[in-house]
């Protein structure tokens, strides 16, 4: 017969998900976050977390332990990127296939990633819908729309922007095909690129009246 516990004495049970990492509205928040755009960098999750990148790297700590999402430095001299594992896109509630990272595409990641982010900060109204939707759309649609996908839509004022990010030249043939793909459907594109080929986009969306088509700073180089 096991002795009973002397008074005063509360009996210690092991929780049955001991060791487990549950995750909090938060986490699903972010986690969302992150599987919507492929991958973000530590300052980027960051930022959206609102405290600093030791806390960052805690909760990508964290994330890794419970399977959810995976992280390391893939280029010299740039920040660690974030990505969701499979577990993690299900916790998420995304039925997204799991992503692997390029090396070639994280500038284009990084940079949409900070396009929505500040576009939220300085819009809180508007809803981002992002490419990887776009894409499950686009696969579902019988019309024709959709040979080429913004690289997120922006819900904003009763109205829909496509929304763009351009880092490097593209022909010229192909900016105006895709320009009049993004106005015939959205009604209006924004185009966030660098100073140095701003000025060939602004020649180009000059062609669609009533600012149809608008040139934007990159986050980094806005005043």
């Amino acid at each position: 017969m096991s002795k009973p516990a002397s008074p005063g004495v509360r009996s210690r049970r092991r929780r049955a998900d001991a060791g487990w990492v549950r995750a909090s509205p938060r986490d699903l928040e972010l986690l969302r976050f992150v599987g919507e755009q492929y991958a973000v960098t530590l300052p980027q999750l960051a930022r959206l977390m609102g405290r600093s990148e030791h806390a960052a790297r805690w909760l990508r700590s964290r994330w890794q332990r419970a399977g959810w999402a995976d992280g390391r430095a893939l280029l010299v001299g740039e920040p660690v990127f974030v990505w969701l594992t499979r577990r993690g896109l299900r916790a998420a509630g995304l039925s997204y296939r799991a992503w692997r990272p390029s090396p070639g595409g994280l500038a284009h990641v990084a940079a949409v990633s900070d396009v929505r982010i500040d576009l939220a900060e300085r819009r809180p109204g508007a809803v981002w819908v992002c490419e990887r939707e776009l894409a499950r759309d686009a696969r579902s649609e019988l019309a024709g729309f959709g040979a080429h996908r913004p690289d997120g839509l922006l819900l904003v004022d009763g109205g829909e922007v496509a929304v763009e990010v351009e880092l490097t030249l593209k022909r010229r043939a192909r900016l105006e095909r895709v320009m009049r793909e993004h106005v015939a459907r959205y009604g209006s594109a924004w185009y966030f690129a660098p100073l140095s080929i701003r000025r060939t986009l602004e020649d180009v969306a000059a062609g669609f009246a009533d600012r149809r088509v608008r040139l934007l700073p990159l986050p980094w180089e806005a005043d």
